[in-house]
């Protein structure tokens, strides 16, 4: 058999991104986002960071260590998400978040809004999360937790030139943008309205298809600097509403991703749900597509240039109206799951180590061009890709979109080890990760049905429906994690043909029925590496007699393992003896 027909077994899913927050100056000269990777060649952490963009590439804003542990998960917020730059880029605010799981912890703030100057000198800092106007002349804290701050208001605006602070006497999401226009007016949904709160009064844009109870996080919501437009999402889609005229336009329908506006509201950007831009603007412009699909976007203030994060990783500037897009991040690769093994879904925990010589892998995002470059840079690489294990070369046996195949090193002894994805041309790299590597770590291979993966004995294809294995049957098994061979393969060798690389342990497989005390055991006629097969076991197993299948269900459960211990357990198709 195939090492591709094997590693056909699931697809990985992906989630969050490499960057996010995205918030430009006035011209589009920069931008800033956040990030949990870090700039090549640095020693930051992997926490998420501020990072500003402009000509000269990007560069480290803000970053936090994660502090001291406290009643909170740690002391300080150290998190840095939704930056918010002014439009002469003259002020920047950031909210710092840090967990906070059960407990009296509930009672803790989880969010702390900073903003400080062109220089990076703080100028406030307060509990919440914190917005700007276009103008950096005011702030608003919200989304405070009250708790364990009786003195504090549920919002409050602050005049940064006078450091005056008002109390708002509503409560209301805080990550967004262009929440407050450049006369301290705050826009926010409120039991089915939306309301443009000021300190001398306030007015209310009414819309039946607001529900009175927002979702969390709030839909989109922003208002133009002067305070006239205001652009929401409703149940039906996304309205401009134009306050001088009171008049709402139905821009687009459905419910959208990452809108984004000029500081005059005259041009909006949004993500449809092809994951491709949609544009309104009194002049017609040129939107490029995006082939991997867009995850977020923001325009600059004077509404000419457009962000784009892509979903591989890219960030473009797209000049309006031309459509002429600019690459200024390439596709990053990012690993959103660390190496695991193949018998649980989703893909696994790191905690449950791999063995040496098995076949691992490690989900992520940017993978798919992974395998365009020319000769590998070291043996052990794959196109562009290198992945170290403690410094030690791990082969790259396989590339995928959202999955790299990789061989753990036969000669790692049994420890934790740091783990380096290195690839690509990005500025940024991805995030090592602890790997624990054990003498032996079973794991069942997995059809995308999630029974595991076996082939008759024959020959004549996979165990699966409507082809089940019948009782008495010779079928072979494969797996990960059996432990060191005899004769031994070297590290990135596949297996020979002859002789045969048996494992040196002694392994137990059985079946069970309907329940646990079902369990039958079965013969393991032989173990050991799969020929021509880089760290894949194969496991020659008979199918027991006497199974008592749950009726009409032939779905059994096999468990394989050293010792009393089945540490592998999976499902099997069998055609039962009842």
């Amino acid at each position: 058999m195939r090492l591709e027909a094997v590693l056909a077994l699931i697809t990985a899913s992906t989630a969050c991104a490499q960057f996010s927050g995205l918030s430009a100056t006035a011209d589009g000269s920069s931008v800033y986002f956040s990030s949990p990777l870090r700039l090549r060649g640095t020693t930051e952490s992997f926490n998420n960071k501020i990072f500003q963009l402009n000509a000269g590439g990007p560069s480290l804003s803000h970053a936090r260590d994660t502090g001291q542990t406290g009643l909170c998960m740690t002391t300080e917020f150290y998190n840095l998400v939704a930056p918010d730059v002014s439009d002469d880029g003259s002020i920047l605010a950031f909210t710092g978040t840090r967990p906070c799981i059960g407990g009296s912890s509930v009672a803790l703030q989880t969010a702390q809004g900073s903003i400080v100057d062109r220089t990076g000198k703080e100028i406030l800092q307060a509990f919440g999360y914190v917005n700007i106007s276009p103008s950096g002349k005011w702030a608003v804290f919200s989304s405070r937790n009250l708790f364990d701050a009786p003195g504090l208001s549920k919002a409050e605006l602050v005049a940064l030139s006078s450091g005056t602070q008002v109390q708002v006497p509503y409560s209301f999401y805080g990550p967004t943008r262009r929440r407050i226009a450049d006369d301290g007016t705050i826009a926010f949904f409120d039991s089915g309205a939306v309301v443009l709160w000021r300190t001398d009064g306030q007015q209310t844009i009414t819309d039946p298809a607001i529900p009175a109870q927002t979702p969390y996080p709030e839909p989109a919501l922003m208002v133009s600097k002067d305070a006239t437009r205001v652009v929401f999402q409703d149940t039906y889609g996304l309205v401009l509403f134009d306050l001088a005229h009171s008049v709402g336009q139905m821009l687009a329908i459905g419910t959208l991703a990452s809108v984004t506006a000029s500081d005059d509201a005259r041009t909006i950007a949004w993500i449809d749900q092809d994951s491709q831009i949609g544009y309104a603007a009194e002049q017609v412009a040129q939107i490029p597509i995006i082939s991997e699909g867009v995850g977020e976007l923001a325009l600059s203030g004077n509404g000419q240039v457009l962000f784009a994060a892509t979903k591989s990783g890219r960030i473009l500037s797209i000049q309006l109206p031309s459509g002429t897009t600019t690459e200024l991040i390439p596709r990053t690769p990012w690993i959103t799951t660390p190496p695991s093994g193949y018998r649980s879904y989703p893909l696994g925990s790191i905690s449950a180590g791999v063995g040496a010589g098995s076949l691992a892998m490690i989900s992520g995002t940017g993978l798919s061009d992974l395998t365009a470059s020319a000769a590998p840079p070291t043996t052990g690489g794959l196109g562009d890709v290198r992945i170290l294990i403690g410094g030690v070369e791990a082969p790259v046996e396989a590339i995928s979109p959202g999955l790299i195949w990789f061989q753990v090193p036969w000669e790692l002894v049994p420890q934790d080890y740091s783990f380096d994805f290195l690839s690509g041309s990005s500025p940024f790299e991805t995030g090592p990760n602890t790997l624990t590597v054990q003498s032996v770590a079973p794991q069942f291979f997995v059809n995308p049905d999630g029974s595991v993966k076996a082939v008759h004995g024959d020959w004549s294809g996979l165990v699966t429906w409507p082809n089940l294995a019948r009782e008495g049957e010779l079928i072979y098994v494969y797996m990960t994690g059996l432990g060191p061979v005899n004769p031994p393969v070297p590290t990135g060798a596949a297996a020979p043909d002859a002789p045969f690389s048996a494992i040196t342990g002694s392994l137990t497989c059985q079946f069970f029925g309907q329940t646990i005390a079902d369990a039958h055991n079965a013969s393991v006629v032989s173990a050991g590496l799969a020929p021509q097969m880089v760290g894949i076991y194969q496991i020659s197993v008979q199918v027991p007699k006497g199974l008592i299948g749950p009726v009409p269900i032939d779905n059994f459960e096999i468990g394989c393992g050293f010792g009393p211990s089945l540490t592998a357990l999976g499902s099997i198709g069998v055609i039962p003896s009842n």
